[in-house]
């Protein structure tokens, strides 16, 4: 019995390196480390009934269980790829097999005005212009800007749309409309300038010379009118002939806001005339006014004495005075 369990070991030895050396040689193609074999357990050699056969061959089961190893995945799945034993696909295997393709999803239209906003450029006459846009699609998210500042709708600003169209009508215009518009859809926005020129003013007089004036000669002589702009451009002249201030120091023209005046220093008697005040533009409007002089009625305050006696040799002094500091005073001797 002894002899027979030892040609039993014997062949158990066998074909443990039988096996060994077949795992050597599929870990050198997988380039995996060898497993470690646990040798803590010493051999047992005695014993030749069935119990201690029994506990050998457990025993020697245990020396050649692994140890637990990492085993590299990436190198692993390598060589069953490559292997020709690997299981074909359906997709292989069966004919006209439905093969997965990416989903192409439709892309997401770019928004866009399909017509900006154009520059306009208008006068003040006009009363009102419009701004014309096309988004490319319709849209209620619509805000309106000027100059980087939201304006609303109301009786200055009158906002319209009809599906993607778009319209800004501005009324009333005044040159401080002037500026940069904006129309601004799902933050997305198109501008565009407007210039609004400034109207021809239209002058005219609200108060008009006086048809007549009657001055003293030597006074001073003011002709006065008022205007309804202070910017208004006038002439003036002196029987149908331009009066040229530069040249007659004595007359001035001088104008505060819409009230202007003509001043006449010393008045002569050649001073005397027509006298019109016209405004320098296409229409041409004017005012006249006629200037008489008159001799001026100078009276004495006090006069002189009747008699006034004195020393020969002695200095004498006349003495009057007169109403008017400008009054013509001539002296005569007996006569």
């Amino acid at each position: 019995a002894k002899d027979d369990g030892l040609d039993f070991r014997e062949l158990l030895k066998h074909r443990d390196k039988q096996k060994k050396k077949i795992e050597e040689e599929e870990r050198e193609q997988i380039n995996l480390k060898p497993p470690q074999i646990r040798m803590d357990q010493p051999e047992e050699t005695g014993g030749g009934d069935d119990n201690g056969s029994g506990s050998r061959r457990s025993s020697i089961m245990d020396d050649r269980r692994p140890s637990l190893r990492r085993v590299d995945q990436e190198n692993l799945l390598k060589v069953r790829r490559d292997s020709k034993t690997r299981r074909p696909s359906l997709a292989e295997v069966v004919p006209d097999w439905p093969t997965l393709h990416k989903v192409k999803r439709p892309e997401k239209e770019k928004e866009a005005f399909v017509e900006p906003l154009q520059d306009i450029k208008c006068k003040e006459e006009d009363g009102e212009i419009t701004f014309n846009c096309t988004f490319c699609k319709p849209s209620t998210r619509i805000r309106w800007l000027k100059n980087k500042v939201e304006i609303f709708h109301g009786l200055k600003y009158h906002f319209d749309s009809s599906g993607a169209k778009q319209k800004l009508t501005i009324y009333k215009l005044h040159p401080d409309d002037s500026g940069k518009y904006f129309c601004r859809v799902n933050d997305i926005e198109t501008s565009a300038w407007l210039e609004v020129k400034p109207a021809i003013p239209l002058y005219d007089f609200y108060k008009e010379l006086p048809a007549r004036m009657e001055v003293f000669r030597t006074k001073p002589t003011i002709l006065e009118y008022h205007v309804n702009d202070p910017n208004a451009p006038v002439k003036w002249y002196k029987n149908g002939v331009l009066i040229d201030t530069e040249k007659d120091k004595r007359m001035k023209y001088h104008q505060d806001m819409t009230r202007c005046i003509f001043r006449i220093f010393k008045t002569t008697k050649a001073d005397e005339g027509e006298y019109t005040c016209q405004i320098d533009d296409e229409r041409g409007i004017k005012t006249t006014g006629s200037v008489y002089v008159e001799e001026p009625q100078w009276r004495f305050e006090t006069k002189l004495p009747a008699t006034l006696e004195g020393d020969e040799n002695d200095k004498i002094e006349l003495e009057c005075s007169v109403q008017d500091e400008d009054a013509e005073c001539d002296w005569f001797f007996e006569g």
